[in-house]
């Protein structure tokens, strides 16, 4: 079996943010992939380091506390649609339309781990959900993808990566990493939670 080293983080993020710029949100089911370019079986890995970071909310700034993970990640494509299942064990399945350039976009709900708002901040909602999007290179074999854990109707969350290869083994992701579990906490800055920063 033939193995493939990941992409640096850094080469990576650079590399998809330049495929993805130009690319729509969503891939119309009519204007999927017809060719089979990206036909096969894709398996990889999905990880974050914990990471703590700032964003805005309307009119409040929320601290988003994001737990570090690495689970399994799987992507099978047939006649223009991916099917991913995200972890093995209680998996998160999507599936969704992949456009003649190689590109997909997917969102799935997520329930269970840890999940704190802090009700000062303008989120209407306890639900949540996980976006996914990638570009396959079939000339690699590589596909580079990227994760966001967020309020459902929210923007803000807990960014993540993915590296994938077509019939082949991945190494470099981080193994010492609990599985994913859709976790975060948001509170608001200078809220009834005050965080006073530096």
């Amino acid at each position: 079996m033939r193995t493939k080293l990941l992409l640096s983080a850094v080469a990576a993020a650079t590399l998809l943010a330049g495929c993805q710029a130009n690319q729509p949100k969503t891939v119309a089911p009519e204007g999927r992939d017809l060719a089979h370019t990206y036909d096969g079986t894709w398996k990889g890995q999905a990880w974050a380091q914990t990471r703590t970071h700032f964003a805005h909310v309307m009119s409040s700034r929320a601290q988003i506390y994001c737990p570090g993970f690495s689970d399994q990640i799987e992507l099978n494509v047939k006649d223009g649609w991916v099917t991913g299942t995200l972890r093995p064990s209680d998996p998160i399945t999507f599936k969704t339309p992949v456009s003649p350039g190689g590109y997909f976009y997917a969102e799935a709900p997520v329930k269970g781990g840890s999940w704190f708002i802090d009700g000062s901040l303008p989120i209407f909602t306890s639900e949540r959900k996980v976006v996914f999007t990638g570009v396959f290179n079939p000339a690699s074999g590589l596909i580079n993808g990227q994760m966001k854990t967020t309020p459902k109707d929210e923007t803000i969350g807990c960014a993540a990566q993915f590296r994938a290869a077509q019939n082949s083994a991945m190494i470099g992701a981080p193994t010492d990493l609990p599985g994913y579990t859709g976790s975060a906490k948001f509170d608001e800055v200078g809220g009834q939670n005050s965080i006073f920063l530096d």
